[in-house]
């Protein structure tokens, strides 16, 4: 895998050799994708890369990772030097050559494939003056945003936080139980105020009424869950 790996991401750009199997896991998942902020992200067990579609996104991160690997400064300079050759100047020869070898050291944080785009789009701008090694630079940049952005989003969904998403059996039992100690709580407390009012029946309908019906936590109410009562407060309740 990893000869087949090197000798594919020597040919150039891995945006010209996509791949469908992670390319689907990455439409099907990016989306869900929550931000934390700090590039950290969180995802739901329902929407998270299954087992086979994490293999296919760390496959395609090995081999994106590979490609854009930084050459070696002999090999940039060796594109540059091919540059100059076709943009002559009037200079030193020497100096021409220490200076192929400045652009080269500047060049050898890019990929090759990179290195070499970005001499062919400085070739193609008929350019009449050899461009600088910033101008240089700044093409094979721009010639892997697209590689270093699918990167990205890879491992956001590979790296993301998965928190579980309650089923549906679960939900019904938590939102029985709520309803239950809701209808509990408005039975104290209506029953303290006089109130004839029946309890809500629903989490929706306690939400209404709380709403409606504002709760100062009567001493009943307050007696109801084992909290100490006042004498004030029980004279209260009985004015």
């Amino acid at each position: 895998m990893n000869q087949a790996i090197s000798h594919i991401s020597q040919i150039g750009n891995p945006a010209r050799f996509p791949d469908p199997s992670s390319r689907a896991a990455l439409e099907r998942t990016r989306n869900a994708l929550t931000s934390l902020g700090g590039g950290k992200y969180e995802i739901s067990d329902v929407d998270a890369a299954r087992p086979d579609e994490r293999r296919a996104l760390e496959l395609r991160r090995a081999f994106v990772n590979h490609a854009l690997a930084p050459c070696a400064a002999d090999e940039a300079a060796r594109c540059v030097a091919r540059l100059f050759g076709l943009i002559p100047e009037a200079g030193d020869a020497e100096a021409t050559k220490k200076t192929i070898s400045d652009y080269g050291r500047a060049l050898a944080s890019q990929p090759l494939w990179a290195v070499q785009a970005a001499c062919r789009k400085a070739l193609e701008s008929e350019l009449r003056f050899r461009p600088s090694a910033p101008v240089l630079l700044g093409h094979a940049r721009d010639e892997t945003k697209a590689a270093r952005a699918e990167l990205e989003a890879v491992d956001a969904v590979l790296n993301a936080r998965v928190f579980r998403v309650p089923g549906l059996d679960e939900r019904a039992r938590v939102s029985g139980l709520f309803a239950q100690l809701a209808r509990s709580l408005v039975d104290v407390e209506t029953a303290s105020r006089g109130d004839a009012k029946p309890a809500p029946r629903s989490v929706d309908e306690f939400v209404d009424w709380s709403r409606r019906t504002p709760m100062t936590a009567s001493p009943a109410l307050l007696k109801s869950l084992g909290i100490r009562v006042s004498g004030a407060q029980a004279a209260g309740e009985g004015a």
